[in-house]
């Protein structure tokens, strides 16, 4: 069973030139969390350095976690793998954007 933290994968959701999120499973909670991990692939993203990747990342769990809104989802816990890679995490939202959207 593959894990992040504590966090069991269930399956990968997104990915991106510098992160990936993952449908996960709380084992303390017994809920379903996302969680967004760093991930930088070399050459994905020639725009930025890995240091400016990694200052974006904890830029946008810092921010997200600051903000207490129905329709934002924050980040409730920000941690650091061994290999040094930081990942947050958030309460998983099943969402039907066709739907929500009227479409």
């Amino acid at each position: 069973m593959e894990r992040i933290g504590k966090y069991v994968i269930h399956t990968a959701v997104l990915t991106t030139g510098y992160d990936r999120v993952f449908l996960c499973h709380d084992p303390d909670l017994q809920v379903p969390v996302a969680v967004k991990l760093f991930d930088p692939r070399p050459g994905d993203d020639g725009l930025l350095s890995p240091a400016q990747q990694l200052a974006r990342f904890m830029t946008e769990a810092r921010t997200l976690a600051s903000f207490d809104h129905p329709y934002i989802v924050g980040v409730k816990v920000l941690e650091t793998l061994a290999d040094g890679r930081p990942f947050f995490v958030m309460p998983f939202m099943a969402a039907h954007l066709h739907y929500e959207i009227g479409k």
